[in-house]
């Protein structure tokens, strides 16, 4: 288990069951149950997709992650809403060795 971090209502931690292939991130609002914020073991049906980097908007509302594919160097940004874990904007593709920040919020 990763150290917990709080964004917005949510504390959110990284685990791995021994079993997976990459760690999955978890959250829980309060004394509720966690549950799976971003599992990046079902990005893909042959599991070569992996989670890069991750981060919130100052509210925590909004996050952004990037992904790589079949370990490739380049990147794609998906941001998404962070309560209800819908995509809100398109996907920002071939992006390479570059992080996320965010302007204001």
């Amino acid at each position: 288990i990763g150290s917990p971090f709080k964004e917005g209502d949510y504390t959110y931690f990284y685990k791995n069951d021994g079993l997976q292939n990459q760690y999955v991130v978890y959250r829980k609002k309060g004394d509720a149950e966690p549950e799976i914020f971003l599992d990046p073991n079902t990005f893909s049906d042959d599991a070569t997709t992996s989670l890069g980097s991750l981060t919130f908007s100052k509210d925590g509302k909004t996050t952004a992650y990037s992904i790589s594919e079949g370990g490739s160097d380049w990147r794609k940004i998906i941001v998404m809403d962070a309560e209800t874990k819908t995509i809100k904007e398109d996907t920002l593709v071939d992006v390479k060795f570059s992080g996320i920040s965010w302007y204001k919020n």
